[in-house]
């Protein structure tokens, strides 16, 4: 087994998962899903969702500020699991 597939195994791997809006900000997008390909501190291959908000005129006119929303995705699946989003036979890997 090469090095990259071993350290890729050791995070838990998740299927379809539900990506809701930002909890940090009004941008009515979904978060992004992606994985992390350098491994600083043990953590390539680790999924993560974050927020991909730009700075932006608000509706009121006002400009809204870049999110910097980030969780890993275990944790984000049992935020969504707590907050009613889904139940944990749906978020199962």
């Amino acid at each position: 087994m090469s090095t990259s597939s071993a350290t890729h195994s050791k995070w838990r791997q998740y299927g379809p998962v539900l990506l809701t809006r930002c909890p940090d900000c009004p941008r009515p997008d979904p978060l992004k899903r992606l994985v992390t390909k350098r491994d600083d501190n043990g953590n390539l291959g680790r999924e993560f969702v974050k927020c991909l908000s730009k700075p932006m005129a608000g509706r009121d006119g006002k400009i809204l500020k870049k999110c910097y929303h980030f969780e890993w995705i275990d944790e984000y699946v049992d935020r969504i699991q707590f907050e009613g989003y889904v139940d944990s036979s749906v978020a199962a890997p």
